[in-house]
């Protein structure tokens, strides 16, 4: 028997729980900034802080985790860096070639240098131009002194970037320490003159130049020089002579010894094999011959604090022009070739570069600059195409492009135009392309690779029909397009293959007659287009066929009388509309077909509003010509319903909403007609139900939802309007019940359920709102479903089985929608389960008892609950049923004893309690009958037969309600106390025999229950703790015998459940959250 029977409480002492609080919002972009900041300035533990605050489910992750490792190198925590790394490396993105380096920096810090040069070198691999890469592999072998490898690495970087500074300055060092003058002369000189605002570094090759290098020959030196002779000179000093004449009017040992270097390059041997040799020596020749040493040695100088040096660099911009450009000229031709063997170049290729020194394309291009053969080109290092030219030019074949993540995003076949593009690897369209535009068929797929449209398109315009499709493959539209413009019929379906809207088109703007059906075929809406517009009288229906409302509408804006109606057919609203779809006059709604309320408008502007009682008599009139006055609003019966103020005609200041009892249901604060800052709801009781914060009419910042008993029930964050980050939801004890976290309204990363117990129930993860895994968890904390792939389009089942093989869970997914949801007993019978079509609910949903009785059905159409729904007992007996329109309760609902009599019926209008509520005896004797207004409680009145008929009695939040039986018995009896029910609700047969008693606090039920047969016998009882079934639940035979033993745990089965037949028989089940187990 459905034991809620809708009351209105007590405010009473429960015990209050700690609880697990979401972290609070945190503005990802600043978070990131600051953390730049403290991480520039050397406050490396409090930038990981930071970094440490952003979620993993958030799209920022990854960038702040490459951030944090390279934090974390920096404050040497390696290890701490290598897991970053690691973690940042399963998943495609740009940041691969960042967390492969760092990765391998932490190992070479830690250490461990194999493992470093192992990591550097797999990175190299994938990323063989990465400078960073590349250098970082150098210093790794410095350190390790290894410094002929060392010395290597860093020439090899320079063959492809001659500008870089760091293997300049590396190899400088390096032969500073190695004693040999000219090799640090020319890394150093080089050095400078990419950066030559170094200062420090200036004063190091000052100091190697002068001879006062303190490390000058502690490190071994294994490989040729060709500069011997020229070391013997520079580390004589005869430079360094005070009879020595200087060109430059500088007296530092830079000056001397460049001089001196410059004056002597004759001496220099040739020896290919040393690689300054090979690399520096062109570059120094090319300054000498070229009368551009003076100019050369004035740049490098030009951190020092010198008159000269300022006078001569301004004096001589034209000559430093021609330094730069030489030198530039000169230092590019080192990396015209380079090898490049892992993308299919077998001998020295072409290498282009970017204004940025960075590697832009590999290729050979002719005298006349015309590209030929095979390509490559790269941003920040990592291949975004790859194709080949013809000798003229022109590129040929497929042809690759990727995206700067390094994943394949579309090929292009250019002799044949066949284009496909893909998406995180999945091809998501298709076509040719003819003279560089779209011609003939497309095709277009979704996330999962399944086909979602197909068009045909002419001369790079759509022409000719279309069709695009559900996840299934069941269509969802059919179209034509005309040389880009729509034309002819355009036809919407539901997923079940009925028509969902339907309209005709004539160059590309909707004309004549629009018709748009409910997914359970009745008229949504009917009316006509004209250019595009809606024209004419348009009809609008609920959803059981009834009108909704009717008006007309003038080139697209509603106009003239606008007429309203519930969806029980009862006129609701009348309103006359200008020219420009203002309400001008009067706004008539009404309750039940009578006028309940009238605003008048002048000029769009709100002046007055007139409330009324049904008999018409005036409740209250409020207004002023400008639109500026306080208000009150009224219960159809007569009670404060909202009382606050206008201002120019929209909603002003603070209002406050009240139950018809009196107590406030709500306040918030409105300026210019939006809502703006703190809004509280709340319960009967004057316990807070919700605190939400607005901005512009629109959630803006923290939302929260209370449990009646005062517990938080669920917090989070709106940006926007929009879920925003971390989201809890709790259990009625305080216990964390689910973990969600969104961005911009769409579910993101790991969502967790968790039993009442704090295990962990159930894990779904979500990309950009698409589930994408689901994990449901066993009693001993491990995976219970599997993962199964079905093809390659998205279709993937997760399932579990009992040990006896028997299917346990099946849930069938489509593209990450669930297309079935199966949940079994251990004899593979049905315990529970729906289909669904593009994750919505269609069709028929059953549940079933352990003993094969059916205990609810019901029907979806189009994911809502729809037509006739019904619930029975284990025993077959009716429980209730009732009427379904777009998933909100209608009509009558009907609540049956256990004996098959009525308990009550329910009126409901628009999923809300709204109408009479009818309370029956179990011998069916009427007794009470309480009034219902947008699901709140507003009078009542006993009706039984011997009564004397009552009027409404208006519910004032504070009384008992009684009936008796013509014999004088107590029949029915309750205690409501600030709007709430409180204490115990009893329900008495004829004989003065008690049917029932449940037992409630704060409006919700608590404590135990029981039921009896007319006998006095035991028909059923348990326990309620915070409204939900918790502890031993237990349901008898007339004679006494059991029925039906369950364990609850917060509503949900828990523990042993057995169910005996007549006979004695039984059959148990252990169940974890809700489900049976082994």
């Amino acid at each position: 028997m459905n034991r809620f029977l809708l009351a209105a409480g007590l405010l009473i002492s429960l015990t209050s729980y700690s609880q697990t609080l979401p972290p609070p919002y945190v503005p990802v972009a600043d978070v990131l900034s600051l953390a730049k900041e403290l991480y520039d300035s050397g406050k490396y533990d409090k930038a990981i802080e930071k970094y440490q605050i952003i979620s993993k489910r958030d799209t920022a992750y990854t960038l702040a985790l490459a951030e944090m490792a390279q934090a974390y190198v920096a404050n040497k925590e390696y290890d701490k860096a290598i897991a970053a790394s690691e973690e940042g490396l399963q998943k495609p993105s740009i940041y691969q070639p960042e967390f492969m380096r760092l990765r391998g920096v932490a190992y070479e810090r830690k250490g461990d240098f194999d493992k470093a040069v192992s990591f550097f070198e797999k990175a190299l691999e994938t990323y063989p131009f990465n400078y960073a890469i590349m250098f970082n592999l150098g210093l790794a072998y410095y350190n390790h002194k290894d410094y002929d490898k060392a010395t290597t690495q860093f020439f090899k970087i320079l063959a492809v970037d001659p500008f870089h500074p760091g293997s300049h300055l590396n190899l400088g060092r390096m032969a500073a320490g190695q004693g040999k003058r000219t090799h640090a002369l020319l890394s150093l000189g080089l050095y400078m003159g990419v950066n030559n605002k170094d200062h420090d570094r200036l004063v190091l090759l000052e100091k190697v130049m002068s001879n006062q290098f303190a490390d000058d020959g502690s490190l071994p030196f294994t490989g040729e020089n060709a500069f011997d002779k020229l070391d013997q000179i520079l580390k004589a000093g005869i430079a360094m002579d005070k009879n020595y004449k200087t060109k430059i009017p500088v007296d530092a040992a830079i000056v001397r010894q460049f001089q001196m270097f410059f004056e002597q390059l004759s001496k220099v041997e040739n020896k290919p094999n040393d690689p300054w040799y090979t690399f520096y020596m062109p570059i120094y020749q090319m300054l000498k011959d070229r009368d551009l040493a003076e100019p050369f040695v004035y740049h490098i100088l030009g951190s020092i604090d010198n008159d000269q040096v300022r006078k001569w660099t301004k004096k001589n911009d034209d000559r430093l022009k021609v330094f730069y450009s030489a030198t530039n000229t000169e230092l590019t031709k080192k990396r015209v070739l380079t090898t490049a063997p892992q993308f299919g170049f077998s001998g020295p290729v072409q290498a282009w570069y970017n204004d940025n020194n960075g590697l832009e394309a590999l290729g050979k291009k002719d005298e006349a600059k015309a590209r030929q053969g095979h390509w490559l080109y790269f941003t920040n290092s990592v291949r975004i195409a790859e194709g080949n030219y013809s000798d003229a030019g022109k590129k040929i074949g497929v042809w690759k492009y990727y995206g700067d993540d390094g994943v394949l995003s579309s090929t292009e076949n250019h002799d044949t135009g066949e284009t496909r593009l893909y998406k995180n690897g999945v091809q998501v369209e298709y076509f040719f392309l003819k003279n560089d535009e779209i011609d003939g068929a497309v095709e277009l797929y979704n996330a999962c690779g399944a086909l979602r449209e197909k068009l045909l398109y002419a001369n790079g315009k759509r022409h000719g029909k279309g069709t695009s499709y559900f996840s299934s493959g069941k269509v969802m539209q059919e179209y034509s397009y005309d040389n880009d413009q729509l034309t002819g019929t355009f036809t919407n379906y539901y997923e079940t293959g009925t028509v969902r809207n339907k309209a005709t088109y004539a160059l590309g703007k909707a004309e004549g007659v629009y018709v748009e059906y409910f997914a359970n075929g009745k008229v949504s809406s009917t009316g006509s287009y004209k250019n595009g517009e809606v024209n004419g009288v348009w009809k609008y229906y609920h959803a059981n066929g009834r009108l909704n409302r009717t008006g007309n509408f003038v080139n697209g804006t509603a106009t003239g009388e606008w007429t309203f109606y519930d969806v029980r057919g009862n006129l609701f609203g009348k309103r006359t509309l200008d020219e420009k779809g203002n309400i001008t006059g009067e706004d008539n709604t009404y309750h039940d077909g009578k006028l309940h309320y009238t605003e008048t408008y002048k000029n769009s502007v709100l002046v007055k509003v007139v409330y009324f009682e049904p008999s018409g008599k005036v409740i209250g009139t409020y207004g002023k010509s400008d639109g500026t006055f306080p208000v009150k609003f009224h219960y159809p019966t007569g009670q404060l319903f909202a009382e606050g103020a206008y201002k120019k005609g929209r909603r002003d200041g603070h209002w406050k909403y009240y139950y018809p009892e009196g107590t406030v249901e709500s306040e918030l604060t409105y300026k210019d007609g939006q809502a703006q800052g703190e809004s509280i709801e709340y319960f009967h009781t004057g316990q807070k139900m919700y605190v939400s914060h607005y901005k512009d009419d629109e959630r803006e910042g923290t939302f929260e939802e209370f449990f009646v008993h005062g517990q938080l029930k669920q917090r989070g964050y709106y940006v926007a309007g929009q879920r925003e980050q971390h989201w809890y939801a709790y259990h009625p004890d305080g216990k964390l019940a689910s973990d969600y976290y969104y961005i911009h309204g769409d579910l993101s990363g790991a969502a967790t359920e968790y039993t009442g117990s704090g295990k962990v129930a159930e894990v779904t993860t979500y990309d950009a709102n698409r589930m994408t895994d689901v994990v449901t968890m066993g009693a001993d904390g491990k995976a219970l479903t599997r993962r199964v792939e079905k093809d390659k389009t998205g279709r993937v089942n997760f399932e579990s089985t009992y040990k006896n093989g028997k299917r346990q869970i099946v849930y069938e997914t489509n593209c990450g929608e669930y297309t079935y949801i199966g949940k079994m007993f251990p004899d593979e019978k049905t315990f529970y389960d729906w289909s669904s079509l593009s994750g919505k609910r269609e069709g028929l949903f059953r549940q079933y008892a352990m003993n094969g009785q059916q205990t609810r059905e019901g029907h979806y159409r189009d994911g809502k609950a729809e037509g006739m729904w019904k619930s029975f007992e284990a025993d077959g007996a009716a429980d209730y049923s009732g009427l379904y329109l777009q998933d909100e309760h209608d009509s009558t609902w009907t609540f049956n004893y256990f004996n098959g009599n009525v308990y009550y019926t329910r009126e409901y209008r628009g999923d809300e309690a709204d109408g009479i509520l009818r309370v029956f005896a179990p011998d069916g004797t009427p007794l009470v009958e309480k009034l219902y207004y947008n699901n709140k409680l507003v009078a009542f009145r006993k009706v039984a037969p011997h009564e004397k008929q009552e009027d409404w009695t208006a519910f004032n939040g504070n009384q008992t309600i009684m009936a008796t039986y013509a014999n004088g018995k107590t029949a029915y009896e309750e205690k409501l106390v600030k709007g709430l029910i409180d204490g115990a609700r009893k329900i008495y047969y004829s004989n003065g025999q008690l049917h029932l008693e449940y037992h409630f606090a704060l409006g919700d039920y608590q404590g135990p229950y029981t039921i009896y047969f007319p006998d006095g016998k035991v028909e059923e009882r348990g326990t309620y703790k915070f409204d939900e079934l918790d502890g031993l639940y237990e349901k008898f035979y007339p004679n006494g015998t059991p029925f039906i033993r369950e364990t609850y745990q917060m509503g949900v089965l828990n523990g042993d459940a057995t169910y005996y037949s007549k006979d004695g028989k039984s059959k148990t089940y252990h169940f974890y959250e809700g489900l049976p187990h082994d």
